[in-house]
């Protein structure tokens, strides 16, 4: 039985990590980038040549110099990268493209262009976006995880790194660089994330709600159980206490007790008077 409850807990508290883990909000806080490779701030960024998958038109990171560049590295299966392209478009739509350049860079070499057309199009991703075929980005810029995000000053200079994306860090170090948007941009507070948040911690109360329900039952019939078991052997005792001493007290004229009701039988009797168990077999 202590085995099988063991196990049964073990299973129970697998399954609320789980529950756990995959209801945590996507974004989080930036990670410092000390203990990761991607280039820190201040850092000058390197040049590349890369195709934009939606014009075949080749272009330079050196081309945008005097501009402000946001670098997005994602791939196409990473449910965060996805999360963020909303933003990063509200972004898009509220800076003039004299100021601020976008350039999504999708990372995973084994996708083809049209896979990450079709991409494009689905996402409504309006910007410049290219494949990173010879993994020169990832060398360059990678940080092992994506999202990754960097902003490049006017100077070619690394103004801000990240891993994930933080849409209140990224207006800010625009305001940082002097960019002010030519559209309202949206307030992002923001609802989504609240609401997944919300919706996690529900998730994960209620499996706590179940993993104290259902120890408390397995509690109280391991409890009821135990006591049925001190009842059956309490009982087992008193009976055969009770024939002792009746078969002490009647041992003259009774000799021992009716096997089918309990009763004293009288010494010899062929029959019991009480339930009529023949005793000649």
């Amino acid at each position: 039985m202590t085995k099988k409850k063991n196990k049964r807990m073990l299973l129970i508290t697998i399954l609320s990590v789980m529950i756990f883990v995959n209801t945590r909000p996507v974004f989080t806080n930036p990670i410092s980038t000390t203990d990761f490779s991607q280039l820190p701030s201040g850092t000058t960024a390197p040049n590349f040549n890369l195709t934009d998958i939606m014009t075949s038109e080749t272009f330079s990171l050196s081309d945008f110099e005097g501009k402000t560049v946001i670098l997005d590295l994602f791939t196409t299966r990473c449910g965060a990268c996805v999360q963020a392209i909303p933003r990063i478009r509200d972004i898009y739509q509220s800076y003039s493209t004299e100021d601020l350049i976008i350039i999504s860079i999708d990372l995973d070499t084994s996708e083809s262009e049209e896979i990450l057309r079709d991409f494009i199009l689905e996402h409504e991703m309006e910007w410049l976006v290219a494949l990173d075929y010879n993994s020169v980005i990832d060398s360059n810029y990678g940080s092992e995880y994506v999202p990754t995000m960097y902003i490049i000053d006017k100077s070619q200079t690394v103004a801000y790194s990240e891993i994930g994306f933080n849409f209140e860090e990224v207006i800010n170090t625009l305001d940082q660089l002097s960019l002010e948007p030519i559209n309202p941009l949206p307030s992002y507070t923001t609802s989504s994330d609240f609401l997944n948040l919300f919706i996690g911690v529900i998730i994960v109360g209620m499996g706590i709600v179940v993993i104290f329900t259902i120890s408390i039952v397995l509690y109280v019939r391991n409890q009821q159980k135990k006591k049925a078991e001190l009842y059956r052997a309490s009982q087992l005792t008193f009976n055969q206490q009770q024939r002792a001493k009746l078969s002490s007290a009647h041992e003259g004229s009774f000799s021992d007790i009716c096997p089918k009701c309990g009763q004293l039988r009288e010494l010899n009797a062929k029959f019991c008077v009480s339930c009529g168990s023949d005793f000649r077999m």
